[in-house]
């Protein structure tokens, strides 16, 4: 028995035809984002996918963001579901209209938000998830590059939903995220032989890879979510690579050709580390720029403002 926010016949109507509308759809992941505005947070998505189990109108949901994840359930055409967000708990409401489920919830100086997620099998994504560079037959990402020595439990989420278990020379493609447990540890060699180390209880997205080995010229964007994370730059190119890491919400790392370490807790603070190169760190929140020079390192709060650099 489906229970719905009015009792009016005509909202009844209107909410039975809603379900049938992804009624045959409804179990997978639906994917969209998160779109915040407030004193901590430019206007800009992050991305959000709902895991929706169940049969016969009985459904529960399992969501998750870069930083946080919760879970919830499906009642009629409504979807509530919580999520600790920066140590609070979020409460996602929304309702369910065809092939997209939609909604918003406030929470203090990040607030309001607004999210949606699309359906699977309607030939939708995220629109917060850049679009490959390049396709393989079939519309699948190309492979950017695969693991190395793996250790542990490690695991790769790929951008169509699927969970694979990670050993040494696992594919790699654009989207996909790399999951470390307690003990796990991850080399991803990329082809332009940049190499990614990834450490214990971390967790890192490949956003975008840009290479083009004829005239030697790369462009990167890495998103970290938690953990540990080294990046060392594999050669020396034609002119200085637009290489990105973004760290957490508030923080970016511009890299020209470099070896750094980042390590970032689950509250978003942590630290960046320089060994060689340069490497520029960007505080969305804060709004400063600080260069970071070799044998320095600087820490970050949770919010993504950064302290003076000192020698490490």
């Amino acid at each position: 028995m489906y229970r719905f926010i009015s009792t009016s016949l005509l909202s009844l109507v209107f909410a039975l035809i809603a379900w049938d509308a992804h009624a045959d759809n409804m179990t997978g992941a639906w994917v969209g984002n998160v779109t915040c505005r407030g004193q901590y947070i430019e206007p800009q998505p992050w991305p959000l996918t709902v895991n929706v189990v169940g049969a016969n109108g009985n459904y529960t949901v399992a969501a998750a963001t870069p930083n946080s994840a919760g879970g919830g359930t499906i009642s009629g055409n409504r979807v509530t579901f919580t999520m600790q967000v920066f140590l609070n708990t979020a409460h996602f409401t929304g309702t369910i209209v065809g092939n997209r489920m939609s909604g918003r919830y406030v929470q203090g100086g990040s607030g309001p938000c607004d999210w949606f997620a699309i359906a699977p099998g309607t030939g939708l994504a995220a629109p917060s998830t850049p679009p490959a560079q390049s396709k393989e037959p079939g519309g699948i990402a190309s492979t950017i590059g695969v693991t190395g020595t793996v250790t542990g439990k490690v695991t790769i989420l790929t951008r169509d939903g699927r969970t694979v278990i990670a050993n040494s020379g696992t594919p790699f493609r654009l989207g996909d995220t790399i999951e470390t447990g307690p003990t796990g540890r991850a080399q991803i060699l990329l082809k332009d032989d940049t190499i990614f180390t990834v450490g214990p209880k971390s967790k890192i997205v490949m956003d975008e890879f840009i290479y083009n080995p004829s005239n030697n010229t790369s462009n990167i964007t890495a998103r970290m979510l938690v953990g540990f994370f080294r990046w060392i730059s594999g050669r020396v190119y034609a002119k200085p690579p637009e290489h990105t890491l973004r760290i957490g919400l508030y923080a970016d790392l511009g890299i020209r050709g470099t070896e750094f370490e980042v390590e970032m807790d689950s509250d978003n603070s942590g630290y960046v580390k320089l060994y060689s190169g340069e490497v520029i760190f960007i505080s969305k929140s804060a709004k400063v720029i600080v260069t970071i020079s070799p044998g320095q390192m600087i820490s970050f709060d949770q919010f993504g403002k950064p302290g003076e650099p000192r020698p490490f």
